[in-house]
Order: C-alpha cells, then sequence, then structure tokens
C-alpha cells in the first residue's frame, strides 16, 4: 500500500490532531497529486485543535466549519467554480494560505462522483440497498470524520447532488459539488484518510452498479430506497397521447416517434399513434408538421436492430472464452459491447463475469468510445499517418507511415483536431495543434526506469524532434517548457497537446519502436553483465545506447574514442613501467572496470609532489588508455579540481565504472569543499535531494578517481573520515634529474595525445571473454586482500585498494594487451604510503597536537607549576589551571580540562568527537569506573579531567619508553 502523505495517504487512525501549520507539504502534494489524476481542485478554511474555523468569524461553528472556500479578488473569488488542475495556481493557493483543506469539485469536470455514507445509519441504509439490488465494488474509500466517502467514475450525463434521496443519511456529490481530500482537518479533530488499500494507488476507481447510478439521478425515493414515480411529459413519453402544450409538441413528438420505432413498430403504426397525440395537442398538431417529424425519425437506423446486432456479436464474442480478450477489444466489438451495457443488463453482466481478468481495461475502452459513432457492423479502419499527411502533401518521417492517430483526432490543413460526435451522430471539431505532431519512438533508461519519447513536430522547414522525459510531453504545465525549441505549444492549447500525445503514445503503444538507452556509461545488460558501454560504443552482448540525463552529459563523454594507433601507445607505456607511480595510475585506471566484479567500494588515488614533476603527465598517460587524454573542455577525458561537489557527482554517475580523472588541486575555487568532495565520490552515490512531491531519484557509481596536486589530499582536512578511501601516493613520479625528466614528461605527453583510447576497448573485450573466469579473479583478489591487512588499521583499510590495482595489473599483462611481465609497483612503494596512513590516523595526529600544546603551557597544570618555599604550588595560574600533569618521570597520565580540550582541538580544525572517539577505540583513555574522565584533586577541589594515559604519548613516537601506565591508573580514582 502507499503510504506517502498526498493523494494516497496512509490508512490510520481518523482521529489524530490536525496538522500543525508548519508541516505544509502534505496538503500541497495531496492537492498536486489529485490535479494531475484530472481532478479540480480548490483551497478552503481548514479548523484548529479547538475546532474552530480559520474564516474568524464567531457564527461560523456548525457543520460546515473547514469546509468553505478560501477566497482571494485575484484568483479564488468564486469557490468552487475556481476548482483547477493548474499547478501553478494550486502551489500559489498552498503557499498562501498552507494548511488548507483540500476541495475537490465532483461531477463530469473531474470524472468523479461520490457517496457520502454518515455514521450507522447511513451504513444501515446502504446494507438494505446492497443486499436488495447486488453489491458494490471495490473503489476509492475515504474515512471522513463520521463516516465514508466512496468513489465512482463519472457515468457521462448529469449526476445531480442529493441529500438522504438514496438512502436515509447517504448523500451525492456529482456535478455541481464536492467534497474534501485527504488530509484535510474535520472539525471533530478528525483526519480524512484514506481507506486500507482502497487509495488511488492501490486500486482503480470503479464504475458504480447502475441500480446505484439510477437511484443517485432520481429525483427522489420512497421510503424503502425504490425509485419514486416519475410525472410529466418530459419523463413518460406514452402521455405524449393525452396531448401536450404548443411550446412542448416539436419536442416531444418527435422523440415518440423516435421511441416507437425503436420498439420495433411498423411506421404506419407509429403514423396512427402521431395522428392521435397531434390530433389531442392543444391546439392541435398540423399533419404537414407531425408527418415531418416521423420522416425525420425515420432517417436513423432501427433501434431495435442495432441492440439485436450488437447482442449477436456479443454472444459470438463470448461463445470463444479462449480469444476472448483478443476478440473483445476490437473495433466492431467495443461498439456491439457499448450497446449491451446501455440495452442489455443482463447480457453486460455475462460480459463482466467472462472478462474478469480485464474487465478494467475493457471499461477505459467503452468510456474512450462513448463520444464516438461506431456502430456494429461498420468496417473501421483508421487512416494511417502516412495517407493522412500526404494528404496535406507533407511527406511523413521515416518508420512512421503505419503509425495512427489516437481515435476522435483527425488531421487537416488546420493541423490537428479533436473530433466529437453527439448521440445524433453529428461531428463537431476542436482545434488541438496548429501544426501536426507524433511520436516516433520511445527510449528507457535501463540506470533509471525513466522513459522518455521522440517527438516530432513540424515546421516550415520541415520536421524538428525533441526527444525528452515523457512526463515533459503528457504534463500540461510542463509541455510548455518546449516552446523555446519552436514546439507548437503555448498557455492556452498546452493541455489539449499533452492529453494528444499521451492518447497518441496508448495508441500506438505496440507499433513505436523501444529504444533500451543509459545515461550512464559502463556495465549493463544484467547481473553479471553482459556488455559494457563506452561512448557511443557499445561492447557485448547486447543493444544500448547512450542516452545524456543532461545536456553536458554529451561534452563528458565526447573524448571516449580511438586515434592514432595502439603499437605507439604500447611503446610509450613500456618506457613508463620502470616509475611505480606512474604505473600505479595506469594500473588503477584499467582496475576502474573491475570494482564491480571484485565488489570494491569507490576510492582515490592520490598522487601529489612539487609542480612540474610530471604528475599530470602520469595522469594523462594513464586515462589515455581510454580516450582522448585532453582536458574536458576540449572535449578530452581529463577533468580539474576547478570545479564543485554537484558538478563531479554527475561526472562519476555519467562515467559510472570508468576511471575519473581530476587534475591540480591548487585550481580549486575554494581548498575547504576538497574534503566534501572527496566524501560525495567516495560515497559511491549522489546527495539525497528532494522535490515538492518527494525525493529525486539518486545516482549511483563504481569507480576510481585518479587525483594530482603538489600537496596531498589528506593536508586538506583534519578529519581521517575525508580520507579513509584515499590511497596516497607522495613523490616525484619521475624520478630523474630535471633534463631528463622534462624529456620523459614531453615523450609521454606527445604519445598520449597523439595515440589513445585503444587499450580500454581491448580490456573490456577481454575482461567479457573470459566471463567463466570472473569467480577466480575475485578469488585471486581477496587473496591479496589478506595478505595486505597489517597491524596498522589505516594500512589495513587500503588493503583492498591496493589488491584491486595489483589484480587489474597481473590480468592485464596476462592478457597480452601489455606485452612485458608485471611488476608490482607497490613493492617499492608500500613504506612510504604505509608511513603516508599513519600519518592520515586522526588521532594520532590529534595526540601529537596536545602533547605540543601541553608541553607548551606545561606550568599552567597542577603538578608541573613553580612551587614556593614551602615546597606548595602557586596560586591558579591568570587563565586558570589547564589540567593534571605530575612533574616525576614516570608520570601515568596527563589530565586536561574537558572544556579546554574541546576548544583546543576545535581551534586546529579537529572534529572533537571524531578525535575521542579515536582515543577510546585505541584505548589511550583512563575512566573511573562506568563514568567518563578520571577525577582527580587540583588544589583543595576534585574535578574531573580527560585523562590520556602515558603509554598513548610513547606509541605514538612522541616521547621514549618507559614505564606503561600502572594497573592501579585503570578504575582508581585515588590521588597518584
Amino acid at each position: 500500500m502507499n503510504t506517502n502523505d498526498g493523494l494516497t495517504q496512509e490508512a490510520g487512525c481518523a482521529t489524530g490532531a490536525p496538522t500543525p501549520i508548519g508541516q505544509t507539504n502534505q496538503f500541497l502534494k495531496s492537492a498536486l497529486d489529485a490535479a494531475a489524476r484530472g481532478m479540480h481542485v480548490f483551497a478552503l478554511h481548514t479548523t484548529d485543535k479547538d475546532g474552530k474555523c480559520s474564516c474568524g468569524n464567531p457564527e461560523c461553528n456548525g457543520k460546515n466549519r473547514g469546509k468553505h472556500p478560501r477566497y482571494n479578488k485575484n484568483d479564488l473569488p468564486s469557490g468552487l467554480s475556481n476548482a483547477t488542475t493548474d499547478e501553478t495556481l494550486i502551489e500559489t493557493w498552498w503557499t498562501r494560505w498552507p494548511d488548507s483543506n483540500i476541495g475537490l469539485r465532483t461531477g463530469a469536470i473531474s470524472g468523479v462522483w461520490v457517496l457520502d455514507i454518515d455514521g450507522p445509519e447511513g451504513e444501515a441504509s446502504l446494507a438494505a440497498l446492497t443486499e436488495k439490488n447486488e453489491p458494490l465494488p471495490d473503489t476509492w474509500e475515504v474515512q471522513t470524520g463520521r463516516g465514508r466517502h466512496l468513489y465512482f467514475k463519472h457515468p457521462g450525463g448529469k449526476i445531480p447532488n442529493s441529500a438522504s434521496k438514496v438512502g436515509l443519511k447517504i448523500d451525492v456529490r456529482g456535478d455541481g459539488g464536492y467534497v474534501i481530500l485527504p488530509p484535510s482537518n474535520h472539525y471533530s479533530g478528525a483526519r480524512y484518510q484514506w481507506g486500507f488499500v482502497t487509495s488511488p494507488d492501490d486500486i482503480p476507481l470503479a464504475e458504480a452498479p447502475e441500480w446505484l447510478v439510477e437511484l443517485a439521478r432520481a429525483d427522489a425515493t420512497n421510503g424503502d430506497g425504490k425509485k419514486a414515480a416519475k410525472q410529466g411529459p418530459h419523463s413518460d413519453l406514452s402521455l405524449v397521447l393525452k396531448g401536450v402544450s404548443e411550446g412542448q409538441r416539436d419536442d416531444l413528438v418527435f422523440k415518440y416517434a423516435c421511441s416507437g420505432r425503436g420498439r420495433g413498430l411498423r411506421e404506419a403504426e407509429i403514423v396512427e399513434l402521431v395522428r392521435t397525440a397531434a390530433e389531442n395537442c392543444d391546439p392541435p398538431f398540423p399533419e404537414a408538421e407531425w408527418r415531418k417529424k416521423i420522416s425525420q425519425a425515420f432517417k436513423y437506423p432501427d433501434g431495435r436492430e442495432e441492440i439485436t446486432s450488437a447482442q449477436e456479436r456479443v454472444r459470438a464474442i463470448l461463445s470463444e472464452p479462449n480469444r476472448l480478450r483478443e476478440t473483445a477489444f476490437e473495433p466492431e466489438s467495443i461498439g456491439a459491447l457499448a450497446v449491451v451495457k446501455k440495452e442489455d443488463r443482463a447480457l453486460w453482466v455475462q460480459v463482466k463475469n467472462a472478462c474478469k481478468g480485464f474487465v478494467s481495461d475493457l471499461q477505459e475502452e467503452l468510456t474512450e468510445h462513448r463520444l464516438r459513432l461506431v456502430k456494429p457492423g461498420d468496417e473501421v479502419k483508421s487512416p494511417t499517418l502516412g495517407s493522412l499527411l500526404n494528404a496535406q502533401g507533407i511527406s511523413v518521417p521515416d518508420g512512421c507511415g503505419d503509425l495512427f492517430l489516437p481515435p476522435q483526432y483527425s488531421i487537416d490543413d488546420r493541423g490537428i483536431g479533436r473530433v466529437v460526435f453527439s448521440k445524433d451522430g453529428e461531428a463537431q471539431r476542436f482545434d488541438v495543434c496548429p501544426s501536426y505532431v507524433l511520436i516516433t519512438g520511445k527510449r528507457e533508461d535501463v540506470a533509471t526506469g525513466e522513459v522518455f519519447l521522440d517527438v516530432e513536430h513540424h515546421t516550415p522547414r520541415g520536421w524538428r524532434n525533441i526527444t525528452a522525459p515523457k512526463a515533459s510531453f503528457v504534463t500540461s504545465h510542463e509541455i510548455c517548457q518546449h516552446a523555446n525549441r519552436d514546439f507548437p505549444v503555448c498557455s492556452s492549447n498546452s493541455r489539449d497537446i499533452a492529453d494528444y500525445i499521451f492518447k497518441f503514445d496508448q495508441a500506438n503503444a505496440d507499433s513505436l519502436r523501444v529504444q533500451r538507452v543509459s545515461s550512464q556509461l559502463g556495465w549493463t545488460g544484467g547481473d553479471p553483465p553482459a556488455a559494457f558501454l563506452l561512448g557511443d560504443r557499445c561492447i557485448g552482448d547486447d543493444e544500448i545506447t547512450f542516452h545524456p540525463a543532461d545536456a553536458g552529459d554529451n561534452q563528458i563523454i565526447k573524448g571516449f574514442h580511438p586515434e592514432g594507433n595502439f603499437e605507439d601507445w604500447q611503446s610509450a607505456a613500456f618506457e613508463m613501467s620502470c616509475f611505480p607511480r606512474a604505473s600505479v595510475m595506469l594500473y588503477a585506471a584499467i582496475a576502474a572496470v573491475l570494482l564491480k566484479i571484485f565488489d570494491v567500494p569507490t576510492f582515490w588515488v592520490d598522487l601529489s609532489g612539487g609542480s612540474t614533476s610530471g604528475k599530470t603527465a602520469a595522469l594523462m598517460f594513464a586515462m589515455s588508455s581510454w580516450g582522448n587524454p585532453a582536458l574536458a573542455e576540449h572535449h578530452g577525458i581529463v577533468h580539474t579540481w576547478y570545479s564543485t561537489p554537484v558538478a563531479l557527482e554527475r561526472v562519476c554517475a555519467t562515467l559510472h565504472n570508468l576511471p575519473v580523472g581530476v587534475d591540480d588541486t591548487k585550481k580549486c575555487p575554494n581548498p575547504k569543499m576538497i574534503p566534501r568532495m572527496i566524501y560525495a565520490v567516495a560515497e559511491g552515490h549522489g546527495k539525497n535531494r528532494g522535490s515538492i512531491r518527494g525525493m529525486q531519484p539518486t545516482r549511483r557509481w563504481s569507480t576510481i578517481a585518479l587525483s594530482t596536486g603538489e600537496a596531498p589530499l589528506s593536508s586538506y582536512s583534519t578529519d581521517g573520515g575525508a580520507y579513509a578511501r584515499v590511497l596516497s601516493i607522495r613523490g616525484l613520479p619521475f624520478d630523474f634529474k630535471d633534463a631528463e625528466a622534462k624529456a620523459v614528461v614531453a615523450k609521454l605527453i606527445k604519445s598520449a595525445t597523439l595515440h589513445y583510447g585503444h587499450l580500454g576497448p581491448a580490456w573490456i573485450e577481454y575482461i567479457l571473454a573470459h566471463r567463466e573466469d570472473w569467480p577466480e579473479w575475485k578469488q585471486r583478489y581477496r587473496a591479496k586482500c589478506e595478505s595486505y591487512i597489517e597491524e596498522n588499521p589505516f594500512a589495513g583499510r587500503v588493503s583492498d585498494m591496493r589488491a584491486a590495482i595489483v589484480t587489474a595489473g597481473e590480468l592485464i599483462h596476462e592478457s597480452g594487451l601489455l606485452f612485458w611481465d608485471f611488476k608490482d609497483p607497490f613493492v617499492e612503494l608500500w613504506p612510504g604510503i604505509a608511513a603516508e596512513l599513519n600519518d592520515a590516523d586522526v588521532g594520532r595526529r590529534a595526540l601529537q597536537l596536545v602533547y605540543s600544546w601541553a608541553t607548551a603551557n606545561q606550568t599552567s597544570f597542577h603538578g608541573r607549576s613553580e612551587a614556593d618555599s614551602g615546597g606548595a604550588e602557586n596560586t591558579t595560574p591568570r587563565g586558570g589551571w589547564l589540567g593534571k600533569w605530575d612533574r616525576a618521570a614516570d608520570w601515568n597520565f596527563l589530565g586536561i580540562m574537558p572544556h579546554t580540550l574541546n576548544k583546543t582541538l576545535s581551534e586546529f580544525g579537529y572534529d572533537v568527537q571524531a578525535v575521542l572517539a579515536a582515543w577510546e577505540e585505541a584505548g589511550w583513555l583512563i575512566h573511573d569506573g562506568g563514568r567518563k574522565g578520571r577525577q582527580v584533586r587540583i588544589g583543595r577541589e576534585r574535578v574531573r579531567v580527560t585523562a590520556i594515559r602515558r603509554e598513548a604519548f610513547v606509541k605514538a613516537g612522541m616521547i621514549d619508553g618507559g614505564p606503561d601506565s600502572r594497573e592501579d591508573v585503570c578504575g582508581s580514582a585515588a590521588q597518584p
């Protein structure tokens, strides 16, 4: 069951307290959801927790409280008549009155009518009616203050509003009426709530049984709920025989003649009956006039013949149950079913029982048919778009000639029109669009599930295509955004065009080509994946193309193509292979595609060192294995730190399983953003972002981000978490003298820019050709992880990164794509990396800071200040005691006042709680039993300090060895 706060409110207690004014979104969301379903809404007053109406009128204290319309002279002057589906206007109302109750205008305008059952009396009346007739179908249901609302599809014609005419305490809200939508407040303190599994997202809106529709349309009922007898000539045509007044003669005599023909009477019989009626009129109806009415009546088909033909057709459909679904939706069958539904209730019940599995679909098709003139026996062939457009002298776009216009629409020299037939068969055309618009295809994004439409519209310069999300074409307020691309839409016709496009899609659902696309590069085709999307090329057993989520995404992928030749690139890679730092960057670039197979989370590889040291050259050469290593603004695949977190998220989401190169941290416009950008990428998914209706979709990725900079990424934050997923490599990537280094760098850059994009596709083809080896590859990776784990917990955390890179290096050499033997670059680099990881230990670095600070201020610690002649310590320092620290060489702990420690760490940019958690985890803090900190005596007072063990400073390398903390330190509150 849907449990959001919009039109599909979660079922629950109907006596909850009114929603506070601050919680505005649920009212607006519900109103917008109703409007999206074509139902017209408007703003009502509400009630507070005491049941008082927001209108402020002290005399408003009856059942109308919180149920009458709001007022604004500009956009809501008339309440019910201003009900709308315009989302902009709805947002305006609920921005102005955020806690307003929601009025839903019932009737044909919204496609619904409502049965209001009030309390036990209403339920008893309804039970008596259903027992006498038949049960009501399951449909939308709302729990009200003391009863419930049952929603039904509007059947056409008029459903009048009434009170207790259908039955005692049963009201009808039809044309010209309104009801209140959830989650509106009731003056009793209850809330309007959708019933359990009866919301619009749970079940379809049902049609009311015919007996209930007849009761709802009756002027009154007897006490037992039966229809009262209708009075007057308008209700009973047999009264025409008694004669009617002059003002009614023409209309009623004509209807009487038509009625007789429908009952199967011969023309001579009808003539005699009409003659009698005409002579009884006051004054008598002239013979020439009434004979003219009979002639007009006989211009139309015999009603009995039509019914008989329809019955025969329907019985033929029911006689073949195995083909029922196929034959029921044929145009001739739909016409026959429409007649039977109206004229033969018993046969219609048989149809519904036989079509239980798809009766709702059949009902919708019959509703569409209601305004069309399709008779049983007619051969219905909709003209194709090719024939319609060719008739206008316009060639149809390729592949669209056999598509059809949706029912009720036409094409002529004025553009697209909508044709509605009256019951008399007279057609009326309404303008929809001044040009020609059609859907040429659909695209389904396998990454997000989103559907796009390829829509062509005709201009004086020919056909023009727009590809955009389906919602932007079938939603009236969104379709206007395409006007800036010369699409023939404006505010006055937006709803008609949106409705046309939706119906065009439905009418050609089986004919439109559906193209599978993805807004993300990388692995696709199931799990395990069967193909890899690389730029505009799909490698493997799948047919899928790239479709940008935004216009800028096309620029991101332009560089993924080959250039030059693979052999020259391989020769340059061989020369580079003797440089371990540059080799790590290359192997990391080709390891990115294995993260999904190895189940490794996203991480960074950071190469840092002095300027002009070849870092950018190493990055460019690594990325050249996939495509053009130029900067992205020059249609390359290397990006810079001159970016924002959101932009970097989008790059990662688009490249997905491919490496992301980000050059030169000093180009970042705001270095304080770097930790956030590190987190954003390493998280593997975008930031959760809300929308007016809920949450926007969150895009995910799996990648290795390659970064360069003069300073390591770890230097931009004191928070260890910012680089917990960073493999940091410091030093010159090319260890030569300046002249030699520059020559190597220049050669690599030249080779990378002339020969690129060859290794990556060949690597993907090799991986796909060895699917059966993937489990063994993953096991090899896991074995390396275990062998790399060291005692240092931070070194252990990057073991998976190292293992992924080394395994990828081994595999690509085994493939023969790199022709020399693999040499593990980490053998030489690991000692430095491990030392860097030790520096990345936020607890250790914070401890070093605290020790340096305490040493510089040791005279302000009790136990280390200068003593007077009697051996007693001097008076309290000017700034107060910083804590407790014994002077003895074998001191056991350094105790610092908690507020002082917090202030000191914060001033140096540390997260206090993260530091204390790290110290706690390492066992460096002393506590008294279950209480935080240790209690010590400072002068005459006993205070609680944060006590750091001596052994912590020893292990961190700040002081030489010596006695570890004594056993009595752990838990004893005694003064040492």
